[in-house]
């Protein structure tokens, strides 16, 4: 049984009882309101928690579901209603989606998942000092570059490659910048 059917299932209930208690004079359509207003008010209850607390989206689905059965039982008491709550809700919801992310990274789950601005930069100095300590650092070229060859930096073997032209083996190198794995120089004189 589809979830769609379980709802006009629920509806068809609702809409007999509510039925029988207007005949006998209960006032069943006002149960039926106050019942649709209450999950109405549930599904936005429901869906600030969900932007709140993650859920991999159950507490979304259940929203969603107090908000189509509250339209329902809506359409039951007065259909006019129904479908201007419905169209409402239709325009409203993906600016309640927007808002949700807009607001989601300043919520205390969201600062915990991401980084706030004082850590990206810390994050990001620490990558540059990380990527760059070799720039201006003097070494040896062990093999031609051709552009490219190897070089004796701070003792090491470094792949490098040129900056400009060729380099032959045993000229002086400084290194001028670092491209992922590979440095780049350029022969010094002197």
């Amino acid at each position: 049984m589809s979830a769609m059917n379980l709802l006009l299932l629920l509806a068809q209930q609702t809409q007999q009882g509510a039925s029988t208690s207007a005949a006998s004079g209960g006032g069943g359509g006002d149960i039926t309101l106050m019942v649709a207003v209450i999950l109405m008010i549930a599904a936005i209850g429901i869906f600030v928690v969900e932007v709140m607390v993650p859920s991999g989206g159950v507490l979304g689905m259940l929203s969603a579901c107090c908000l189509v059965v509250g339209v329902v039982m809506l359409c039951l008491v007065n259909l006019t209603w129904g479908l201007v709550v419905a169209l409402v809700a239709l325009i409203a919801l993906p600016f309640a989606i927007g808002g949700g992310l807009r607001i989601w990274p300043d919520t205390p789950i969201g600062r915990w998942l991401t980084m706030s601005e004082q850590q990206k930069a810390h994050f990001d100095s620490q990558k540059e000092a990380a990527a760059d300590p070799r720039v201006g650092v003097e070494g040896v070229a062990i093999t031609d570059l051709r552009p490219i060859g190897s070089c004796m930096i701070n003792g090491k073997r470094e792949e490098c490659s040129a900056a400009q032209g060729l380099i032959e083996k045993g000229a002086k190198v400084r290194v001028v910048a670092v491209d992922g794995m590979q440095l780049r120089v350029e022969a010094v004189e002197g």
